[in-house]
């Protein structure tokens, strides 16, 4: 399961679903309190990161840089990592 927000969203923004994903009682939440967020690049050697990812168990909460609510049309190329790396169970790091 991913949670994805884009790093200017106003309407469904990071914050609200970090806290959302802290309030609700599931089975990896002490793993997902815990986990460390990930930076994420497109191709390692990139500058810029793409965004931040935080993993517990089978849940992936995922901030996309540069993007607002519509992340799928302002960061397609990051989007489309993003699904990759989520549907083949790749690395964010």
């Amino acid at each position: 399961m991913m949670f994805l927000s884009g790093q200017y969203d106003l309407l469904v923004n990071v914050a609200m679903t970090e806290a959302f994903l802290m309030s609700v009682n599931w089975k990896g939440l002490l793993e997902y309190r815990v986990a460390d967020k990930v930076v994420w690049r497109v191709k390692p050697n990139d500058s810029e990161p793409a965004g931040y990812v935080r993993r517990a168990k089978n849940l992936f909460q995922v901030m996309v840089r540069g993007a607002g609510h519509g992340v799928y049309e302002e960061q397609r190329e990051r989007v489309f990592d993003l699904l990759q790396r989520f549907i083949n169970d790749t690395p964010f790091s």
